[in-house]
């Protein structure tokens, strides 16, 4: 789990790397250009969780 603390949320990894990150217009296009299949294949958690609302 990489969302345990507030601190150490991955938008906030991103910034610390990045000072010019913008969650909700970056985010969505790295999403779009891994594809969500390769997300789903890379991270167990994310894609369990997928499930979840699908169901």
């Amino acid at each position: 789990m990489v969302d345990d603390r507030p601190e150490t949320a991955p938008s906030k990894r991103l910034l610390a790397y990045c000072p010019t990150y913008l969650k909700t217009s970056d985010g969505p296009l790295a999403i779009a250009e891994l594809g969500i299949g390769k997300l789903r294949a890379q991270c167990p958690h994310l894609d369990a969780w997928l499930r979840t609302l699908a169901e």
